[in-house]
């Protein structure tokens, strides 16, 4: 991600309200609303280090987006000599509820050795051009051979991924992605590479990238494929892709979205901007959605077409505050991500005059009846009915408050937030996580 910095900072700042946070995480009396869908996490292999020989290295490309990176603007992949591609193109099926997949890989030089497995695959027939079967105790894997300059597989992949949620920005249905037959919302495929290369001072890294054969539109980790119209919105700081299906009917006009899109980039000053947000608005008519939103990966979303930006609940920008959530987090800090997301999309619809004071008081104050109260938001295993959302809103803008008074208004809850996007971890080494011993 490209980071900015927060204009207040101050580490100095959380001595001041530590007993302050201690009270409120420990105390059930507080709540928050917030947007299903927090950030689908996915963790990229380890990969080795380079010697004068030959060296072998594996990485999982899980399809949420993290790892290896694509351009945001065109979703097409950063390659050099020292770089394999494994492009995706995704295409519609005579066959509900999956989507065909080609799966190509671009290779230098210098790798001697292809593997892949197909992750996503159903158990449709898979087509082979330049790759052979080993299997290898009822696994599969697809080795190159050697000769063939693109090779490539051709396979069908399950679409329909579904969930009974529950909590404030619960759906009626259980779809988190789906494919209609007409048109689709999915993840990109899943797959395992390993490679084998040459020495020589430098390594042989991996890239991604994720396409579509006909209409439809790609990202890091949303695909969607069929007829749509496209709006984009550019800004000094971020680029805003809004894909409105053919089958949308769009509450909120685009310039609507996007205004509370660049509202909120404009007051959340806690690093973590990507470059591009992709957006997905997602027909309601013939699919019941299991949330109202979703977030994944870095910046993709999707959100159902009949919700509005102009409410203190609103989901939009609910998704939108989980894109600038990098941090990874243990369960004691659990609750800071859904929290955040709902307290600050209530608060940036107050600020821009989308919604008034009651409405927000209203959405905050939920927190300060049962079954929330008596959560221990610390204690993930105590919440009650969502309490991250509902209650941890209510703390949330408890904790903003009593921070912009200990500072004279030179600090906020953003200070915090900017923090802990700034704390080195990585999803893959969780002692590196945060915790709220790290929040405090």
């Amino acid at each position: 991600m490209t980071r900015i910095d927060d204009p207040v900072g101050g580490r100095e700042l959380f001595a001041a309200v530590a007993v302050v946070l201690v009270a409120l995480l420990a105390v059930a009396a507080v709540t928050s609303v917030a947007g299903v869908g927090g950030p689908l996490g996915g963790t990229p292999g380890a990969l080795g280090g380079v010697s004068d020989t030959t060296v072998s290295e594996r990485a999982v490309l899980d399809g949420t987006g993290h790892g290896p990176a694509v351009d945001p603007a065109t979703g097409t992949a950063s390659v050099d000599d020292d770089t394999i591609l494994i492009r995706h193109e995704l295409s519609t099926t005579d066959e509900a509820g999956s989507v065909g997949v080609t799966t190509e890989a671009r290779i230098p030089d210098r790798v001697t050795e292809l593997r892949i497995e197909l992750l996503s695959g159903n158990d449709e027939p898979i087509e082979a051009d330049g790759f052979d079967r080993e299997t290898t105790d009822g696994d599969a894997e697809w080795v190159w051979d050697g000769e063939t300059e693109r090779p490539s597989l051709t396979y069908a992949m399950d679409a329909n991924v579904t969930d009974d949620a529950d909590g404030p920005l619960a759906g009626e249905g259980s779809y988190r992605f789906v494919d209609t037959g007409e048109w689709a919302i999915v993840r990109p495929p899943r797959t395992a590479v390993g490679w084998t290369f040459t020495g020589g001072g430098s390594r042989v890294t991996l890239a991604r990238e994720n396409a579509v054969a006909g209409e439809g539109a790609a990202s890091r980790a949303v695909v969607f494929l069929g007829a749509h119209e496209e709006h984009v919105h550019e800004t000094a700081d971020q680029r805003y892709r809004l894909i409105v299906p053919e089958a949308a009917t769009l509450e909120p006009s685009p310039d609507e979205v996007f205004q509370a899109y660049e509202g909120a980039a404009a007051a959340l000053r806690v690093g973590a901007l990507d470059e591009e947000v992709f957006a997905v608005a997602a027909p309601t008519g013939d699919v019941s959605w299991a949330v109202r939103g979703l977030q994944i990966g870095d910046a993709d979303l999707w959100v159902r077409d009949a919700e509005p930006a102009g409410t203190a609940d609103d989901v939009w920008t609910h998704e939108y505050v989980h894109t600038r959530q990098s941090y990874v987090a243990d369960s004691t800090v659990e609750w800071f991500t859904e929290a955040t997301a709902t307290y600050y999309a209530a608060l940036f619809a107050l600020e821009r005059g989308a919604t008034d004071f009651d409405e927000f008081e209203r959405t905050l104050s939920a927190g300060e009846r049962e079954p929330f109260a008596s959560s221990v938001l610390a204690e993930p295993g105590t919440w009650s009915a969502n309490a991250d959302y509902v209650k941890g809103a209510l703390v949330a803008g408890e904790i903003d408050r009593r921070i912009r008074v200990a500072s004279d208004g030179s600090a906020s809850l953003a200070t915090a937030f900017r923090d802990l996007n700034e704390a080195p971890s990585a999803r893959d080494e969780p002692d590196s996580w945060v915790t709220n011993r790290d929040f405090l």
